[in-house]
């Protein structure tokens, strides 16, 4: 059975001519991001990777599977959010730590019509260790620490100059969202933290830097 019988068949597909239209034009885009993604894997992919460190009081351990011969591979068919990029700077810094047989340490994020390529980090594990040094504030205390918005305010910071109120217009757009897009304000567990209060402060504007500084300092992107 081909595969637009299957999609029509599953009730994914409006009905008629414009779903085989939409299905021909969804299928062009993912051959073409299909191409992209050979073109910028590295062949092969070694072994899992374990992890166990200590590090700052905490006893890390994981796994790291998707390897390719040179790092951590996370790709997704569709925009780069946030939280895309601190996965695969947890994951790369981990990788700086455990994979002595990947010398070259270079992990990719892959999102549609956008890439980003980490190099190797000496300071992981300072790096790792303030990371935790959040996450155990995080144990105590709510932290105004809000991923699309925190990456919108270091991003224009660092485009600007240090420009903070720029910078920080640009985070309260994410916080507050539009008409069509909600921002990060609408969700529940953060208004259960900090209620109707704008959090977006001072202690906002440090954790943004620390968290999202590094990994931009060691990751660059890959022109299209």
């Amino acid at each position: 059975m081909e595969l637009l019988e299957v999609f029509r068949a599953a009730g994914d597909l409006p009905h008629g001519r414009v779903g085989e239209y939409l299905f021909a034009r969804l299928s062009a885009d993912v051959g073409e991001f299909a191409a992209w993604v050979r073109d910028l894997l590295p062949p092969g992919a070694p072994e899992p990777v374990d992890v166990a460190h200590e590090i700052d009081g905490f006893h890390v351990t994981g796994r790291l599977t998707g390897l390719s011969v040179k790092g951590c591979v996370q790709m997704r068919y569709a925009g780069i959010k946030a939280k895309d990029f601190l996965t695969i700077w947890l994951q790369h810094l981990l990788l700086c730590l455990a994979a002595t047989g990947v010398p070259d340490r270079r992990s990719l994020l892959i999102g549609k019509g956008q890439a980003w390529a980490f190099g190797p980090v000496p300071g992981a594990a300072q790096i790792l260790e303030a990371l935790l040094g959040v996450y155990r504030r995080g144990l105590l205390e709510p932290l105004p620490f809000f991923p699309e918005s925190s990456r919108a305010f270091f991003e224009k910071l660092a485009d600007r100059d240090g420009d903070e109120p720029h910078a920080l217009a640009a985070a309260r757009r994410h916080w507050f969202g539009s008409d069509y897009a909600p921002g990060e304000s609408k969700n529940p567990y953060h208004r259960l933290c900090f209620g109707d209060r704008d959090p977006l402060e001072d202690d906002f504007k440090r954790l943004a830097v620390a968290v999202f500084q590094p990994l931009f300092e060691h990751g660059r992107e890959i022109p299209g």
